[in-house]
């Protein structure tokens, strides 16, 4: 089971994989290029890619990498403060889902930071904003928190159960 982790710089994405790896390292530096690791989520091997957010990574194409044959779902992590990236992190979304060629692997959205409901964007307004009703797989959007792990595990299930039930 191969899952990429995309979305763009500062969205949490290596934050997250670092708390599924049970990483308590308080440092974590930007990713660069491409980073894949093993974690075991109830006894089950995940192999996840963590794509860098920058722009010249993003573009990277997903077949040099070795990811496109084997990817099972893209798990796309959006900064649910960032109100003024929202739809760059959608074109950015949308650009990634096209560049797959209709590939309609499951797909959840981490909406991470979701900590502070004051000022985070809620998944509902997320689903218009991305216009997620578009998308021909199946898709889930979940708050959550890379600091104190909200979500994150009933996301990354969700996953599972989907790619285990439908044999993905």
């Amino acid at each position: 089971m191969a899952l990429l982790f995309i979305g763009l710089d500062g969205a949490g994405k290596t934050c997250l994989l670092r708390w599924l790896e049970k990483d308590k390292n308080d440092r974590i530096d930007p990713s660069v290029g491409v980073r894949r690791t093993t974690i075991l989520i109830d006894k089950i091997q995940v192999n996840a890619w963590d794509m860098s957010g920058h722009g010249r990574d993003r573009s990277f194409p997903l077949g040099t990498v070795g990811l496109f044959n084997a990817l099972s779902a893209i798990v796309y992590v959006v900064d649910a403060n960032d109100m003024l990236r929202l739809g760059m992190s959608r074109d950015e979304l949308w650009t990634i889902l096209h560049g797959l060629g209709g590939n309609d692997l499951p797909l959840l959205v981490f909406l991470n930071k979701s900590e502070d409901a004051s000022v985070a964007i809620l998944p509902r307004q997320l689903e218009v904003c991305f216009n997620l009703k578009e998308y021909k797989g199946i898709w889930r959007i979940e708050a959550c928190s890379a600091l104190t792990g909200l979500g994150i595990l009933a996301g990354i299930n969700w996953v599972i159960s989907k790619l285990q039930s439908n044999k993905l």
